[in-house]
């Protein structure tokens, strides 16, 4: 239903006497609107030149309710409560389920997608670990580990200390994963944020010198910025359509997002999310699982949280942790493993 337009549903109108099956993905998103009504439409009615204003409510209604030559099957990793009540099918508790459940828990087990949370991080819980490797007595008078652990002290609270979270988490962590082909997101509360986060991080990668590093911003519309307007193409250098191919080349690292680009988008070399603005429930569980496509070489992912707590994301994931048939609990948030290196 996603991907032809109204427009081609002329085809099938007067097809009442054939049956159809109509498949749905991404059904959270698609079960209502225009293209959900015109298909339902379309599927239903008799060819006819009738006019006649109550025949066509009359058929309006109709098609809005169960048809016999129609059956939906719908798809989606983060069924909402009306997907549910729309596709489901009403248990003993006298409330709609799934008609078939594959969990994320299984999914994962069987290595069709990566578990997000595993190395899933509060900055607070970082700059412990990192104060830690400070203090330790083998790492003192190592330069390399004082610049790390600098960089974890700031208090971040201004977008250019977080900047320099970012960067110098990606380059110790991050960077050499997927043969150092590895990327990351920065999950930013609005429009502005983003452009500001891309601004500063593009200052802090000059003043470093850090020519193998560079980032990407997502906005829509044009943008006013201390009295400057500016679009997302101007930005970047090309037309927004092109972002995704050249996010997927060589040449960029980082791409930095508000709403766009935040749900939706699938790039398996994404190992990385940096995330500063709230989350809470299935926008938690689409926004962190843009980093669970699995790719040959990518074995683990990274999310470094700002702004939630632990307790937060995981009761997000809870509702989709685990099978009807599981037995086993789901795995707990463990804490990102620290090189010393």
């Amino acid at each position: 239903m996603q991907k032809f337009g109204t427009e081609h549903l002329q085809e099938v109108t007067g097809q009442k006497g054939r049956k159809f099956a109509i498949l749905v993905d991404e059904a959270h998103g698609s079960q209502s609107g225009k293209s959900a009504q015109a298909l339902a439409n379309a599927q239903t009615r008799e060819a006819t030149s009738s006019d006649d204003v109550e025949d066509i409510i009359a058929a309006y209604q109709k098609s809005r309710g169960p048809q016999p030559n129609i059956s939906y099957l719908a798809f989606t990793a983060t069924p909402r409560n009306v997907t549910l009540e729309r596709f489901g099918v009403m248990g003993g508790d006298g409330l709609p389920h799934p008609f078939h459940l594959y969990s994320m828990r299984q999914a994962i087990e069987e290595g069709f997608i990566l578990d997000v949370l595993q190395n899933y991080m509060t900055y607070k819980a970082y700059y412990e670990l990192e104060k830690a490797i400070e203090d330790d007595p083998q790492f003192q008078g190592r330069k390399a580990q004082r610049r790390v652990a600098r960089f974890a002290s700031l208090h971040p609270t201004a977008i250019s200390q977080k900047v320099e979270v970012i960067v110098e988490h990606f380059r110790r962590h991050v960077q050499n994963e997927i043969g150092g082909r590895a990327k990351a997101m920065v999950v930013t509360q609005s429009s502005e944020h983003a452009l500001r986060y891309y601004f500063g991080l593009r200052e802090y990668l000059k003043k470093r010198g850090y020519h193998d590093l560079q980032a990407l911003v997502a906005f829509s519309g044009d943008l006013h910025l201390d009295g400057e307007s500016w679009t997302e193409a101007a930005v970047n250098g090309f037309s927004e359509t092109e972002l995704p191919r050249r996010f997927d080349g060589p040449d960029f690292q980082i791409l930095i997002v508000a709403e766009k680009y935040q749900t939706g988008f699938d790039q398996p070399k994404l190992c990385a999310m940096y995330v500063d603005r709230k989350l809470a429930g299935l926008q938690a569980v689409q926004t962190l699982s843009r980093l669970n496509r699995t790719m040959p070489g990518k074995e683990r992912t990274y999310v470094l949280d700002f702004q939630n707590t632990i307790e937060d994301i995981q009761e997000a994931f809870k509702p989709f942790s685990r099978s009807r048939h599981s037995k086993k609990r789901p795995t707990p948030i463990r804490s990102m493993r620290l090189s010393s290196g």
